[in-house]
């Protein structure tokens, strides 16, 4: 059972920001490396604000043709 997006912390890891998109890590690796979703450097950690995952999603829907 996957992790529902309100329920993360502010601030939240890769493990975690995959199991509420339904990613792999190294999926969300990737995003952060193209820099497509937007993250906090931690020290060495990225960490994912939770706000970030919901705009990736807006920002990144195809929305169908009429």
């Amino acid at each position: 059972m996957g992790t529902a997006i309100d329920d993360p912390p502010l601030l939240t890891t890769i493990k975690v920001t995959a199991e509420v998109m339904g990613l792999t890590d190294e999926q969300v690796r990737s995003l952060l490396r193209g820099r497509r979703i937007r993250y906090v450097l931690v020290g060495k950690r990225y960490m994912i604000p939770r706000d970030a995952i919901a705009t990736f999603i807006t920002e990144n829907t195809v929305e169908p043709r009429c």
